[in-house]
This record gives C-alpha cells, sequence and structure tokens, in this order.
C-alpha cells in the first residue's frame, strides 16, 4: 500500500495542521516532497518550467513569501501548481509571512482537487526539516516493498488527455524508482529515453550495448537491467532500467513491466509508426527521443520549424482530409517544411524554410478568403516565430485550455495571435481568483459600464478591430469619424488614451474580462 496524504497528516510534525481545501483528496498517493522555492509563477514559468514534465504523486512545502500580499498570483500558483501534477501545498508561517489564506485561494484549490494544508498559524517555531524528515522516512519505508503499478497508471489516467502516452508513463516511473529508462525496438533502436535525475548526462544508449549487468563509468557502477515485452503485432520491444550503485529488486522489475506493458496497451498505439502524424504526436506529448528518430527517417529537418497554425475543426469526416490537402497544396508555395496533422480537435501546421518577402503574417488571412472550406473551420490561431518544440508544445497546450472560451472575447476574428491567446488565459486566471479580483480589474472601465454605446464601441475597437478607426467603423456601420469621436470621450471618461498602447493595455485586459464574465 502507497503513502497518502492521510498518512502524511498522522505524522507528529503534521497533526496539528489543518486541511484548508481538497479534503476529498485526502487518500491521494503521494510519491515525493519537495520546496516550492519560486513561488511567482511569472517568474517560474518564465526562466525556470521550460520541459513538460508532470510531477505526479508529489506534495510541496513553502510559505508564499514572494507573492504574500497578491492574491491573484496566489491562485496564480495554485492553478499552475495543479497544472503541473502537484498533489498540494503544505502552507508555512501563515499570521507571520502570508496574514492569512484567502477565501479565494481556498476556494480555487478545492474546485481544483488540489490540497491546502495550513501548518499551525502565528508559530514562529515551525521548521522544514521536520516535516521534510518525517515524510521522507515515511516514504522510503513504506514505497520499498509497496506495489506500485496500479497507482502510477492511476495517475497518468488522470492527466489532461494530450500528457496521456507512454512517454509520460515513463517519466513518472523514473521519478518514483529513481532510475534511468531505454524502451527500444528488438534490435535495440531506441524509441525513448528518461535519465533520472533529468539534469544527469549519462550516456543511456551506450550502456545499452554492453553484454554486462554492471558496468563501472570512471569510479561509478551502473546495474543494468532488461525485459523483454511482446506485443499485440507480434513485435517484441526491449525495456532497460540503469540505476546507480543498486540493482533493481525483481519485485520493482515486475511491477515496472506491467507499468510500461499497460501503457503500451492504453497509450502506445502505432508507438513505432514512421509518419508525420507521429512526429507531431510525439512532439505535443514530449516525446524528444522519439521525435527525433522519426524526423530523421522522415527526412525533415525539425529544427526549421518556426511558425505553426493551429485550427479548431467544427465538423469531422471526409472534409478533414479534404482541408489538410487544401492547406498543404497553398502552404508548399511559401515553404520548404509543410507538416499538417490532425490531432484532437486540431489541424495543427508546422512551417519552416520561408520561401517568400512578403509578411509572414498576411498568409493565414490570404488563404482564409482562398479556401473553399471556411464553412469547415473555426479562427487560425497564429503562432509565429517559434523558437523550439517546446514552444510549440506549450503553445497548444495553453490554446487548448483557452479555446472554449475565444468566442466570447473575440466572437468576430478569424486571424488570432497566440499572444492574444496568453492574454485570454491570464484574464481567465483573474476570473477564477474570486470577485475581489475580478472588481479590481474592472475598475478602470467602470465609468462605461452604463454606457452600453461606449462600452460596445470600446470592445469592437479594442477587441476585434485591432485598435483600427476603419475596420471599427465598418464593424459598428459608423464612419470612421464617429469612431474617433466617441474613443475621444471614453479617452476623457477613463483618463487613458486608446491609441497610447502602454495606457491601452490596462484597459485591454479589463474588456476581455468583461466579455468573459458578461458574454456580451
Amino acid at each position: 500500500m502507497s503513502v497518502r496524504v492521510n498518512d502524511l497528516l498522522k505524522l507528529p510534525s503534521l497533526r496539528e495542521a489543518t486541511v484548508l481545501s481538497g479534503k476529498n483528496q485526502l487518500d491521494t498517493s503521494v510519491a515525493s516532497l519537495s520546496f516550492l522555492e519560486v513561488s511567482d509563477m511569472s517568474l517560474f514559468s518564465e526562466k525556470l518550467h521550460k520541459t513538460n514534465e508532470y510531477h505526479a504523486g508529489e506534495i510541496l512545502i513553502g510559505s508564499f513569501c514572494a507573492i504574500r500580499h497578491d492574491v491573484v498570483k496566489q491562485c496564480e500558483t495554485i492553478r499552475h501548481l495543479h497544472e503541473l501534477g502537484e498533489v498540494g501545498l503544505i502552507l508555512y508561517y501563515v499570521g507571520i509571512i502570508v496574514p492569512k489564506v484567502a477565501e479565494e485561494v481556498i476556494q480555487l484549490a478545492d474546485s481544483l482537487g488540489f490540497i491546502l494544508i495550513q501548518m499551525p498559524k502565528n508559530d514562529p517555531t515551525l521548521r522544514y526539516n521536520e516535516v521534510i524528515y518525517e515524510v521522507m522516512k515515511l516514504l522510503v519505508n513504506k514505497n520499498k516493498m509497496a506495489s506500485f503499478a496500479t497507482d502510477l497508471l492511476e495517475k497518468v489516467s488522470l492527466l489532461p488527455e494530450q500528457n496521456r502516452s507512454v512517454e509520460m508513463t515513463l517519466k513518472i516511473l523514473s521519478d518514483f524508482l529513481k532510475v534511468n529508462i531505454a524502451l527500444t525496438t528488438y534490435t535495440n533502436e531506441i524509441i525513448s529515453t528518461i535519465n533520472w535525475p533529468r539534469s544527469t548526462k549519462l550516456p543511456l544508449t551506450k550502456l545499452l550495448y554492453q553484454s554486462q549487468e554492471k558496468v563501472a563509468l570512471g569510479e561509478t557502477t551502473y546495474f543494468i537491467t532488461s525485459q523483454k515485452l511482446p506485443q499485440k503485432d507480434g513485435q517484441t520491444l526491449k525495456l532497460y532500467f540503469i540505476r546507480e550503485e543498486e540493482q533493481l529488486t525483481s519485485f520493482e522489475m515486475n511491477q515496472a513491466v506491467e507499468v510500461v506493458q499497460m501503457a503500451l496497451n492504453l497509450w502506445g498505439k502505432n508507438y513505432d509508426e514512421v509518419s508525420e502524424y507521429a512526429l507531431v504526436q510525439a512532439i505535443i506529448n514530449d516525446e524528444s527521443d522519439k521525435m527525433y528518430q522519426l524526423a530523421k527517417k522522415l527526412m525533415i529537418d525539425i529544427s526549421s520549424v518556426e511558425t505553426m497554425w493551429l485550427l479548431p475543426i467544427w465538423q469531422q469526416g471526409q472534409e478533414i482530409h479534404a482541408i489538410q490537402q487544401d492547406l498543404k497544396d497553398f502552404l508548399r508555395y511559401y515553404y520548404q517544411t509543410t507538416i499538417v496533422q490532425q490531432t484532437e480537435n486540431y489541424l495543427i501546421v508546422l512551417l519552416g524554410n520561408y520561401l517568400h518577402k512578403q509578411p509572414e503574417a498576411t498568409i493565414s488571412k490570404e488563404y482564409l478568403q482562398a479556401t473553399d472550406y471556411q464553412d469547415y473551420l473555426g479562427e487560425i490561431i497564429l503562432c509565429p516565430k517559434v523558437r523550439n518544440t517546446t514552444e510549440v508544445r506549450v503553445s497548444y497546450q495553453t490554446a487548448n485550455q483557452v479555446a472554449p472560451f475565444l468566442k466570447r472575447v473575440y466572437p468576430q476574428r478569424k486571424v488570432l495571435s497566440i499572444a492574444e491567446i496568453r492574454t485570454v488565459q491570464q484574464m481567465m486566471t483573474c476570473l477564477q481568483a474570486g470577485e475581489e479580483a475580478i472588481q479590481q480589474r474592472l475598475a478602470v472601465i467602470q465609468p462605461l459600464l452604463k454606457e452600453s454605446e461606449q462600452l460596445m464601441t470600446l470592445g469592437t475597437f479594442l477587441l476585434d478591430a485591432s485598435s483600427d478607426f476603419n475596420e471599427c467603423g465598418e464593424r459598428l456601420f459608423v464612419h470612421k469619424n464617429t469612431v474617433k469621436y466617441r474613443i475621444s470621450k471614453i479617452n476623457e471618461a477613463l483618463g487613458y488614451d486608446m491609441t497610447n498602447a502602454a495606457e491601452a493595455y490596462e484597459v485591454y485586459l479589463a474588456m476581455i474580462l468583461y466579455r468573459l464574465v458578461t458574454n456580451e
């Protein structure tokens, strides 16, 4: 039996703690403990969180020190940690560093099933090491002989659909067993490798070709354990475990093989397929080894991809294949690298090696004007200048999260940038932070809330017409000078100049939030 949150609460160091949220999730299993050093998620996302990791079964300890007076950022942190797969947060020094845990934070955590545990308030004698020592001791002792296969598979099955994959299963298994893993074909052609720790430079591929079960590299000895995995199609895969200074036990091996075999059955359909579809799946599932191998076999320079389009699909069926071909035929004139594949509810288009001098931003609009399939397409989400496949993956996941709300915010737009998608995501976080955060953000447009004509003009100008007077006039069926007059009156009422980007930005955010709240 693995360690549950309930087990942690029985430890002497946690007996006086209070569960603020996630009370129905206390039976969740815990695999590891970590320290929340960076609580400001804007810094964390920009500087630290670069890979598509998922910290399943991990519980954190921290104090919200850097954001102690910012409830909105505290909510952003809770949401971000939940998206990373964290089980919960043990919060220290409430009443000393954080004055109190805001109700908005508790409500958000509860709605997400995120466990928030508050250590005794106003107690400066609390020490992190007491909880760290007791929790780690319990995890080490109880997990030694615990059956873990079911728990690990459950963790993967609870991930967002785009994260459920063989690769993610291997990562979670690697973290749990503290072991390097390699999945290969029967002839030792690499399918996937996972290093532990992730930062290690251990040459796994070289170790696989060793005939010994015990290999010395410098002063370190590595134990290599392998197992054949027969597949339903008659092929056989090989699974390798490489651990430093200690061999995998037969119990651990049997459990691990069960986990990987089940993952292959559930999420490994056509896992060894060589196609553009498999390549796109490898990119969005963060299967880096598989991605590079497929790109090599398909003779595609994956590093040349600089632009991505995402096209939500309104209908399924034969039209999708026709749209795929239509896109390829259109885009081949402009790009040397053109990949168009369907994934979930999107057509994902990856483009590289631009062949022309005209601005790339105009091409998506040209396609919408030229295609015969407008009725089958939603908006085009344009992601320019992507620097690597990590940005492709993160942009895809962001679009997936925000997609259901786009028509509320941009009901008339046919081409949207990923920057606009991220801005909507930011306001969705504000929306979930509670009434106080919403009112603070909407305060800037308060003078207009009873002026329907001015409010409609402002929303159309900023959100629908991209601050273009001519386009705004066309959308409102008035002359552009009428729009200019209305905007000047709005500037007077708000005290902000809508033609000044810095001043208009705060109003722009408020209008996004207003449309999310009112659906107007």
